[in-house]
């Protein structure tokens, strides 16, 4: 689909500019987990809209040992944000944080009871499941408040719970350095096709 560059172990640090582990099959994960906290929606009060919020999840993100050859190199993050006020996708949240770029890929549970999301870089082909989205964190504020305009819009509109068909429910990173949201490919408008469209006009970009 695209021309790489594989990475070694001392090459993705640098890259990711923090430590890795790299796995038998070259996989790359990042050693330090991002704290989500899962949505489940709202439950009402007589004062008013609160937020109903499940398990907190310690998530690892995993990417392959390879990027795009591009000059300079760059990790996925940077290769996943979008240049100037460019909009492809639009943004789950609606609000005023700006919204850098997504990633697709699947989340999973391993044998040994942790949490980790795979890039996909090429999820045409391959079974998704999340699409994580990446936001400007000097804007972590008004990410905080469009996390709650979103679900107390979601509740107005006479909808409760927000979840798709196989129960995977929106999960909003408590990062401020880097604040990200996680969600269900198939409660994006679109869905997995105009996902795949959009990623790989990112990558050939």
């Amino acid at each position: 689909m695209y021309s790489k560059v594989v990475l070694n172990p001392v090459e993705a640090e640098i890259i990711y500019k923090e430590p890795i582990q790299m796995d038998e099959e070259g996989l790359i994960m990042l050693e330090t987990p991002r704290v989500f906290q899962e949505f489940l929606g709202v439950v009402s009060y007589s004062d008013g809209c609160t937020i109903s919020k499940g398990k907190t999840k310690e998530i690892y993100l995993v990417f392959p040992n390879h990027i795009p050859c591009k000059r300079p190199l760059k990790n996925w993050f940077q290769i996943a944000l979008l240049s100037g006020n460019e909009t492809l996708v639009a943004d789950p949240l609606g609000c005023s944080a700006r919204y850098k770029g997504f990633l697709p890929g699947m989340l999973q549970t391993s044998t040994l009871g942790f949490h980790k999301f795979t890039l996909e870089d090429e999820p045409r082909a391959i079974p998704i499941d999340y699409v994580l989205f990446i936001y400007d964190s000097a804007d972590y504020q008004a990410f905080l408040e469009g996390v709650n305009k979103f679900f107390e819009d979601h509740y107005n509109h006479g909808k409760n719970a927000i979840e798709d068909h196989y129960g995977n429910r929106i999960l909003v990173s408590d990062e401020s350095r880097q604040p990200m949201i996680l969600v269900p490919v198939q409660l994006l408008i679109g869905g997995k096709e105009y996902i795949c469209t959009t990623w790989e006009y990112i990558l050939k970009k």
